[in-house]
């Protein structure tokens, strides 16, 4: 896991579960971009059952002690947003410091 330097923890279970229930299951997620040293991370944008957009975002970037680089993605729908809570964040950084 030393070799690894890019992880992408992706979005909180809230954001996953809002996907998985409202996104339009007809439609494919398109990329929007990617993120990482070497562009590895791809950022997607959902269309709900609604008619509505989500969009993943780059929500904070984090060097662990092992010198991985975390990223944790959020959701944007209008102007909601499903983070992480700080909380979780800490938790998953200090999971990654011990490795």
């Amino acid at each position: 896991m030393k070799n690894i330097v890019n992880i992408n923890v992706g979005l909180d279970s809230t954001a996953k579960a809002y996907i998985k229930t409202k996104k339009d299951s007809e439609v494919n997620p398109v990329v929007i971009g990617n993120v990482g040293s070497t562009n590895s991370i791809k950022l997607l944008r959902y269309k709900m059952k609604d008619g509505t957009v989500a969009e993943e975002y780059v929500q904070m970037i984090m060097t662990c002690n092992g010198g991985q680089t975390l990223y944790f993605l959020a959701l944007k729908i209008n102007e909601r947003y499903l983070n992480w809570p700080s909380k979780k964040i800490i938790k998953k950084v200090s999971d990654y410091s011990v490795i």
